[in-house]
């Protein structure tokens, strides 16, 4: 499948030769992160999307960074039921991205793990995902009511979408919502959102029209596009375009020596999605 070329960008008040906001603790101002990393899909058929959320995770554990990120895959289901035994993120270039039959995967997940090992993330049960979106809304008032001057906090949130929002936990979480959510925070504080979903532009526009001013926004797609799976492989779907492009930069614009534009960036991410 062909992917969206346009991730869309919406940071209000800056140009775009501004650097990249910084979603590591190893950024040189050594301000307060917060990071919450989100997937919302529930159906084993979006392994894929679950997917990105391991490459994001592993990425930001890689690099010392240990939030809250939460999950509402269904790895029991996935695992036992259909009886799979690995979940793969990304493809190495140094191996070659068009060869995904190769043992080239950046991250891996294995049903041992599953089972013998305590995940790297808050796993919500079949239960409670209907509250997952109140789960996020929860966390994000409380990072605006413990933030302090120059903090960072990033957010990203993974899922299926359409121009109404995203769905998270089989409930659809509005644009207004998350864009009432970070109003609470003071505009000292830079606000990074990350969303990957069809139609997740209508994201970035919701930001636009409350105005606010120390928030960066990054969509998958603008609001009349789809967001598309990478090519299968022997064992499935691994993720998305956009998901391994983005993961990337997560690494590349930790290099302190080279200092990466909001610009750069883009350009990045679209030319890894139009290959």
């Amino acid at each position: 499948m062909a992917s969206s070329v346009s991730g869309r960008h919406t940071l209000i008040s800056r140009e775009k030769s501004v650097i990249v906001p910084h979603t590591s603790a190893r950024g040189p101002s050594q301000n307060g992160t917060r990071h919450l990393v989100v997937c919302g899909v529930v159906e084993t058929r979006d392994v894929w999307l679950f997917g990105d959320f391991l490459g994001f995770v592993a990425t930001l554990k890689e690099h010392g960074v240990h939030e809250t990120f939460i999950n509402s895959f269904d790895l029991d289901k996935y695992f036992r039921d259909e009886g799979f035994t690995d979940v793969k993120f990304g493809g190495r270039e140094e191996i070659g991205d068009d060869d995904w039959d190769s043992d080239d995967h950046i991250v891996m997940y294995t049903k041992w793990e599953w089972e013998h090992r305590s995940p790297w993330w808050i796993q919500v049960k079949p239960q409670e995902e209907r509250t997952l979106g109140s789960k996020v809304l929860d966390w994000i008032r409380e990072q605006a009511n413990e933030s302090k001057p120059k903090d960072i906090v990033s957010i990203i949130l993974i899922g299926h979408g359409s121009p109404e929002g995203i769905t998270l936990g089989g409930v659809n979480f509005s644009p207004s919502d998350l864009a009432g959510a970070c109003s609470l925070f003071r505009t000292d504080v830079q606000v990074n959102v990350v969303v990957k979903a069809c139609h997740s532009g209508t994201f970035a526009s919701a930001f636009r029209v409350t105005n606010q001013r120390n928030i960066y926004v990054h969509t998958s797609a603008q609001v009349n596009e789809k967001s598309y799976s990478a090519r299968r492989s022997i064992s499935g779907l691994r993720n998305s375009h956009f998901g391994q492009a983005f993961v990337r930069t997560l690494g590349l614009t930790r290099d302190i020596d080279d200092n990466w534009t909001l610009q750069k960036q883009k350009s990045y991410i679209q030319e890894r999605l139009s290959r």
